[in-house]
């Protein structure tokens, strides 16, 4: 088997011995997965195998992955059926578009003698059954698009028909108050409050890796389970994203949504100063009329923003009314195209910054 890695180092290969010669043997499926797996983790970009046919002569014996009738392997089923419907799916995918950043965690004990390396930050790992078992790598990922998501890759060891390692993981994840941990490719999805620590367990099965991302709730879409505001530029939406009951999302910089944003009864969604709802394929939708019903302030005049209230599939117009110094609400516009959803109003300037002598509330 040999390993084809674009950066870092250039080329790498193992080869077995059928005899035990040098302690080297005919790999079992698990091995050639971890190989796999441990390639990845440092950065490989390609995977090549041979041989695939099986032969000997008079001075040696080549077992590859048919046998000598040509009859498919443990190995060969192992690298079709498995490794490479992975390497083609969601997790070759990701890591095609991810760069190594030559930071691991691995703990291994070999021979009683343990070996140890750690110089990652944000990540801590130990077994979720025995604290004092070890074997297990992790190797750490970024996306130069995402400088706040992150990205590692744990690999069990170990690889027993029955060592399958349950694993802890503690984060110091991005500095949002939501999060979201996500297993690619293996329908692992968990949010969590930032200010509680992210901790969670998984099982992996022996020689096996499971990459991992950590993403802010309010970029990859889900459920925010606290308050959160968004206090940096470049935040975009691009999966579906749901205010609860009485949870409150503060938007005080732009804050673009390719996806739509849903409020259930009674959450709340607010426009800060400083702060806009860019709609780029993405609207935004509410339980109740009352709840979806917004204002950009970060222009020089208010911009109101609403949805169709779904009580009233078909309306007829839209009346604005405004209270501007004065005691009553007093009628100042009557929109008569119901698609029309939003209206600036250009009578009234947002005023920044220190106290006027001359400015009112509206």
């Amino acid at each position: 088997m040999r390993h084809i890695q674009i950066f870092g180092t250039p080329y790498k290969h193992m080869v077995f011995w059928k005899n035990n010669a040098w302690d080297k043997r005919i790999p079992h499926p698990n091995e050639i997965n971890v190989q796999v797996m441990l390639a990845l983790a440092h950065g490989a970009k390609g995977i090549f195998y041979y041989n695939l046919f099986s032969y000997s002569n008079n001075n040696e014996t080549h077992d590859g992955l048919l046998d000598f009738n040509y009859n498919p392997t443990t190995r060969y089923t192992k690298i079709k059926d498995e490794i490479t419907p992975r390497l083609k799916g969601a997790l070759g995918d990701k890591l095609l578009k991810l760069n190594y950043t030559g930071e691991y965690l691995q703990t291994k004990k070999l021979n009683g003698t343990l070996i140890n390396h750690d110089n990652i930050d944000f990540i801590d790992v130990e077994d979720a059954d025995d604290a004092t078992t070890y074997n297990y790598h992790v190797g750490v990922f970024e996306n130069l698009n995402g400088a706040d998501d992150k990205y590692f890759m744990i690999i069990n060891l170990l690889c027993g028909e029955t060592e399958s390692k349950t694993v802890r993981c503690s984060l110091f994840a991005p500095n949002y108050a939501n999060v979201v941990v996500i297993n690619i490719g293996k329908n692992y999805e968990e949010t969590f409050i930032m200010n509680e620590g992210i901790g969670f367990t998984n099982t992996i099965p022996p020689g096996e890796g499971y990459l991992y991302q950590v993403v802010p709730v309010i970029r990859y879409g889900g459920e925010l389970l606290t308050d959160e505001t968004i206090s940096t530029a470049n935040n975009t939406l691009k999966g579906t994203l749901r205010i609860p009951t009485s949870i409150e999302l503060t938007i005080n910089k732009p804050y673009v949504i390719k996806e739509d944003i849903f409020i259930e009864t009674e959450g709340k969604l607010t426009v800060g100063v400083g702060g806009e709802l860019i709609l780029d394929g993405g609207k935004v939708r509410g339980e109740r009329w009352e709840d979806i019903f917004y204002i950009n302030q970060n222009q020089t005049h208010p911009k109101l923003l609403w949805s169709v209230n779904r009580e009233y599939s078909n309306p007829i117009r839209y009346n604005i009314w405004r209270k501007k110094n004065t005691q009553s609400y007093e009628k100042i516009v009557v929109i008569n195209d119901k698609n029309i959803t939003e209206y600036t109003d250009t009578d009234t300037e947002i005023i920044l910054g220190e106290e006027q002598a001359n400015q009112i509330t509206a």
